[in-house]
């Protein structure tokens, strides 16, 4: 290579690692667990956020009484080359099926020969027709190797938008075999509205809740006499660097770059923390989970004073406070621990003190471990966590903390 790297140079991306399991060869003579799960969710989709990141045609509404959805869809902005699609990638291919499940909102005055309709990899499943007082519960039909159910939450009432008609809210389960991404890992799916009304506020549809999960034909052990528990003892949910500049379900969420410290969630200081703008945002949890643990890079920045000041740091999850303590430029917190609403903490620095980046002050970078018990999410399946600074300079330029490389580990009973 010459020396200008103008005129010839290299780089590195996409790096991907892939761990392969052998869920066909247990041990034998023993009650140790398979390596394989029989189902694993990969895909979970609300809206709420009002995101439509890879969507085609995607448009956001929001009512009361069906919160935010993928709608709505009629007669005026349905049909070819308008109705919404999204190719979903990651899907295992050795997974022996998929289930695709999302709730459809039958909204308003349908009537016949109104129908939805749900392609998948250009192949159709007719959802059927669909009518106003007509409680479609229990339907369920085939095409492809595609099989769906759908299940009524109830019988057809007013929900929202025209008071004058009656809707409902119905949840479709869809049943796809491997042929249809054993090949490429996609799925691409798209929701069809066909209605006869002009008037969007006449009928239309909506479609929410979207998950993807897979099934794995996992092995039974032999021989032994005690049943596979198909169990992994620990799972990680979330893992989130920022390095993509998104700030997807974040309330008060603010973007900083250095050299040294990448992309991060930050800077916070005293002119842009205290209540109404502290940065917070909900995780989905599973309820079955005995404990999860959440780990976070909390980056103190330039001149924080706690030896003299209130320079801390807290962590609240719902509404549960849990003070990391004090900082000071000048002192060492590794090894500081602590405990609150039955939730602790451990925390250790990647080094000393030392000035690493921004101003010309000491800083430090402190991994956090939090661990948080079931009562936290047994009964909503989620959580929210907020990050508080609460600094007494009031420069940001002076002193100011960042959070980085968020994961969340929920640990089973197996």
């Amino acid at each position: 290579l010459t020396k200008d790297v103008n005129d010839e140079s290299a780089g590195w991306d996409n790096i991907k690692i892939s761990a392969h399991i052998n869920c066909s060869t247990p041990m034998t003579g023993t009650n140790h667990p398979p390596s394989c799960v029989p189902s694993l969710q990969i895909h979970s989709e609300d809206f709420e956020d009002e995101d439509l990141t890879g969507w085609t045609n995607g448009v956001i509404e929001g009512s009361t009484g069906f919160t935010t959805f993928l709608g709505r869809y009629g007669k005026s902005n349905s049909g070819p080359g308008k109705d919404p699609f999204k190719t979903f990638g990651g899907i295992p291919r050795h997974a022996t099926s998929v289930t695709f499940q999302f709730h459809f909102y039958e909204i308003d005055g349908w009537d016949m020969p109104d129908q939805a309709v749900l392609v998948v990899n250009d192949k159709s499943l007719d959802l059927g027709n669909f009518e106003e007082h007509l409680d479609e519960n229990n339907r369920s039909a085939t095409a492809h190797g595609m099989k769906f159910q759908l299940v009524s939450e109830g019988p057809p009432a007013h929900i929202g938008f025209n008071s004058e008609m009656k809707d409902q809210k119905h949840l479709i389960t869809v049943t796809i075999p491997s042929s249809f991404y054993e090949i490429g890992g996609e799925l691409n799916v798209m929701f069809q509205v066909r209605t006869t009304a002009d008037n969007i506020d006449s009928e239309s549809a909506g479609w929410d809740d979207i998950k993807i999960t897979a099934h794995f034909n996992c092995p039974s052990l032999a021989p032994t006499t005690s049943s596979p528990t198909n169990c992994l003892p620990s799972r990680e949910l979330y893992n989130e660097d920022f390095e993509d500049n998104g700030l997807t379900g974040w309330t008060n969420g603010v973007l900083q770059y250095s050299t040294e410290f990448t992309t991060f969630l930050g800077r916070y200081g005293n002119n842009n923390s205290g209540p109404g703008k502290d940065p917070y945002k909900t995780y989905r949890i599973p309820s079955d989970a005995t404990s999860i643990i959440l780990e976070f890079n909390f980056y103190e920045l330039d001149s924080w004073d706690g030896r003299y000041e209130a320079d801390q740091a807290i962590l609240v999850v719902n509404n549960k406070s849990l003070s990391l303590g004090r900082f000071d430029m000048y002192d060492n917190e590794n090894g500081r621990n602590g405990s609150a609403h039955y939730m602790t903490f451990e925390l250790s620095s990647e080094a000393d003190p030392f000035n690493i980046g921004f101003g010309s002050f000491f800083d430090q970078k402190h991994l956090v471990k939090v661990t948080i018990p079931s009562n936290f999410y047994e009964e909503t399946g989620e959580i929210t966590i907020m990050f508080q600074t609460r600094l007494s300079e009031s420069m940001l330029d002076d002193e100011s903390a960042g959070w980085d490389n968020i994961k969340i580990t929920a640990s089973f009973r197996c």
